[in-house]
């Protein structure tokens, strides 16, 4: 076994192989089966992990169509200031939409930057980040109803989760990207 610069664990085939050979025999076969059944029934959240600032968040990843590094935008007159701008993607325009204006968090030098391309409302949107961090599959008894959270307006959040004893903020993206796009 060992880790990724993550904190992942890796399992070697050679333990994979040790837990198979030790651990399934001893189930009965109707054992695996009900296992398996309640493991594809839970449900989980799959979401895409990054920072805004300091602050930890996700989107689902059903919404998520990619992961860009940063590019430069071309800035839009007349636009509202957390539109950073027009950036080219393989020949198609995408407005990319400051996440550090709009969760109200300061850049830091350090950060490298991205922008996930997220569908909202059937079209395809940046939206730019600190850092990309994950991509989770967060059982839902780890995910809560939303909260207050100091510093964060409360209709942006749609639930707070737990993964490897740290809390990320799920967005609501529709209420985050409505000031700029319209309802």
């Amino acid at each position: 076994m060992s880790s990724t610069p993550s904190g992942l664990l890796i399992y070697g085939l050679h333990s994979l192989s040790q837990v198979a050979r030790n651990w399934l025999p001893s189930l009965s076969p109707s054992a695996i089966f009900g296992s398996l059944i309640e493991m594809a029934n839970s449900p989980a959240l799959h979401a895409v992990i990054f920072r805004i600032g300091e602050v930890i968040c996700a989107a689902p990843a059903g919404i998520v169509r990619e992961i860009l590094p940063r590019l430069p935008a071309t800035r839009i007159p007349g636009v509202p200031d957390a539109v950073e701008g027009l950036v080219n993607v393989r020949g198609s325009l995408l407005t990319v939409l400051d996440g550090h204006l709009l969760l109200e968090q300061s850049r830091q030098q350090a950060d490298e930057g991205a922008i996930v391309v997220l569908d909202v409302k059937g079209r395809s949107y940046g939206l730019g980040v600190s850092q990309v961090l994950d991509f989770l599959e967060v059982p839902a008894g780890s995910v809560v109803e939303r909260r207050d959270l100091p510093g964060l307006d409360p209709r942006l959040v749609k639930a707070v989760g737990l993964h490897a004893d740290q809390h990320f903020i799920l967005l609501d993206v529709d209420a985050l990207f409505a000031p700029i796009i319209g309802a």
